[in-house]
């Protein structure tokens, strides 16, 4: 909503009102912001006042290194894997031609999950590796075929899980309850709360670990207009999906949204 300055007088003030599904228009342009969802206005505020009455505390958004032929881990891993089955490997072989035995190399699925259990000494990755894992899938399908799975393929999938499960527990140890919103490969959002947080604690203590947990990049921001926008939009798909003989759970979203208050226009 755009509106008169205070120094106009009363019967020449105006407001226009602007309909997008951009927040980043409505932050540039409106000192007031309306959402909507469910054919109900939803909230009423400046864009500031929206992320701190409805946002869910900080982002976190960082992404692990992907796995280099020259990496510590990934040369140690393609030993004990190489090591394990069969292969010619000594311990003096050089680091390029251990990769090119790598390639050359195949698993079927019973020396992938039996890999991968030496790997980490648990079923954390043999759990991955399952036609019904969105990213264990590739490895299952390609150690379940006859000509089987490269072992340089398997190799940067196995370092990759477990620095983005390394990264995970960084910040599950580091932050009370902190929240896995999105992971996509390499890249994880994370959401914390705002109680007892500050900006720069959470900058220091990525800081300090990043090499240890081989994170490439990352960032630490308030929650996104945008993000607040999608929660109402996900309350009002909720109401539908609870609506009894034709009438919705008119407070449902009041509830999801602690503490129980709505936002509401100053003068």
């Amino acid at each position: 909503m755009v509106q008169g300055g205070s120094d106009t007088p009363e019967s020449m003030k105006t407001s226009v009102i602007l309909t997008t599904h951009s927040m980043e228009e409505c932050e540039a342009l409106c000192p007031r912001i309306g959402i909507m969802a469910g054919g109900r206005l939803r909230c009423l505020g400046s864009a500031q006042h929206l992320k701190s009455r409805f946002g869910e505390g900080y982002q976190i958004e960082m992404k692990v290194k992907h796995p280099m032929d020259q990496d510590t881990d990934v040369i140690n891993t393609t030993r004990l894997i190489l090591g394990n089955s069969n292969a010619p490997v000594g311990t003096d072989l050089e680091a390029i031609d251990l990769h090119r035995l790598a390639e050359s190399s195949t698993l079927n699925i019973d020396q992938v999950r039996s890999m991968c259990t030496k790997i980490t000494e648990d079923e954390f990755l043999s759990n991955m590796i399952h036609p019904d894992n969105a990213v264990g899938y590739p490895i299952f399908k390609a150690a379940s075929s006859t000509a089987g799975v490269h072992v340089s393929d398997f190799v940067g999938f196995c370092v990759e899980e477990v620095r983005v499960k390394a990264a995970m527990t960084l910040v599950d140890t580091s932050f009370a309850n902190a929240i896995l919103r999105e992971r996509q490969g390499r890249k994880l959002r994370y959401e914390i709360p705002t109680k007892g947080v500050s900006i720069s604690s959470v900058f220091a203590t990525i800081e300090k670990y990043k090499d240890e947990f081989k994170i490439d990049e990352y960032g630490v921001s308030q929650t996104s207009l945008e993000q607040v926008f999608n929660s109402f939009a996900a309350v009002a798909e909720d109401e539908k999906k609870n609506t009894v003989d034709g009438k919705s759970d008119n407070f449902a979203f009041i509830r999801r949204l602690s503490p129980p208050r709505i936002a509401v226009a100053m003068k």
